[in-house]
């Protein structure tokens, strides 16, 4: 079981700037980072609570050193 989770699939050594958001399904935003290397522990940012067991929407959004844009997005499930 992942316990934390992140843009593992992201492969990636020209990365200029990177930004991680995950939303609720009400679209409320439950956790963002702009550092590659952070993982989603599951609690709400900010308040050490854990978020609700539930489907999340994660939005990647990457700037490559040669001004490349990329974005990716899916979900994730939270259960615990």
């Amino acid at each position: 079981t992942q316990i934390y989770f992140g843009p593992s699939e992201v492969k990636m050594d020209n990365i200029e700037k990177f930004r991680m958001l995950i939303r609720d399904k009400k679209g409320r935003l439950i956790f963002e980072s702009n550092n590659i290397n952070d993982l989603w522990d599951g609690k709400v940012d900010g308040n050490g609570r854990y978020a609700k067991n539930g489907i999340y929407d994660w939005f990647i959004v990457i700037i490559s050193t040669d001004g490349e844009k990329y974005r990716k997005r899916g979900k994730v499930k939270l259960e615990r």
